[in-house]
């Protein structure tokens, strides 16, 4: 279960949040999004939280990286992109080693084929046995597949995480420049509180951005790992 979120911004100093705990959780969970919050909120710099919306953004931040900030390790939150990367690797593994078990056997059955008759006879049957058996490679593709099933399902929620975002952001973008924050002040270097909104905001799509290209970048290896199978090189 993913962590999620209501959230309601009911004036200019109010928002109104509800965060579920995890199932089967009954005491303090270390590993809950609204820890992470109040621990951000405790470490945030002066000023850097200006406005309601600033903090806004801080919770929708909080709540769509925390299973990805592999900067956490003593808390139960899974690190996605650690396990995605370690099944890769499992199944890189087991790859190798069946080309190079379908490479050894090809060899001896060639040396065997160039032998006296006589020892032909005797040895091709068992040589055979191991070329024609594709269990291990259909069994490696599903594991890909499977492997390929669960990542999609990140990048969907990713992807819908940013389209929220995306819109969040317009609709407060919006309220901002509509409302009564004042321009900025002649001869100051300090953003208003809009411009200093827009800087959160862009960071948090980029933040998602990298998320998404580091999702896909490990998709690619699978499709590359399964077209490269001993099963699509037959």
């Amino acid at each position: 279960m993913v962590d999620q979120l209501w959230m309601w911004i009911l004036d200019e100093n109010t928002i109104l949040t509800f965060f579920p705990k995890r199932y089967g959780v009954n005491k303090q969970d270390a590993s809950g999004v609204h820890k992470s919050i109040r621990e951000r909120v405790e470490r945030a710099r002066n000023n850097q939280i200006k406005t309601v919306y600033d903090l806004a953004l801080i919770i929708l931040n909080e709540c769509t990286r925390t299973i990805f900030d592999e900067t956490k390790t003593k808390d139960r939150r899974p690190a996605v992109l650690d396990i995605f990367s370690r099944a890769i690797g499992r199944v890189t593994h087991k790859q190798t080693l069946a080309f190079n078990h379908m490479w050894e056997s090809a060899e001896k059955l060639r040396r065997v084929s160039l032998a006296p008759d006589s020892y032909q006879h005797a040895n091709l049957s068992e040589l055979h046995i191991p070329l024609l058996n594709i269990t291990p490679e259909g069994m490696l593709q599903r594991e890909i597949r499977d492997i390929l099933d669960e990542l999609g399902i990140m990048l969907h929620l990713v992807n819908e995480q940013k389209r929220v975002i995306e819109k969040f952001i317009a609709n407060l973008s919006t309220i901002i420049g509509d409302g009564k924050d004042g321009a900025q002040t002649i001869g100051s270097d300090k953003p208003n509180p809009s411009q200093w909104f827009e800087k959160s905001a862009t960071r948090l799509l980029a933040d998602t951005d990298s998320r998404l290209r580091e999702l896909e970048g490990l998709k690619g290896v699978l499709l590359a790992l399964r077209k490269g199978s001993i099963i699509s090189c037959l």
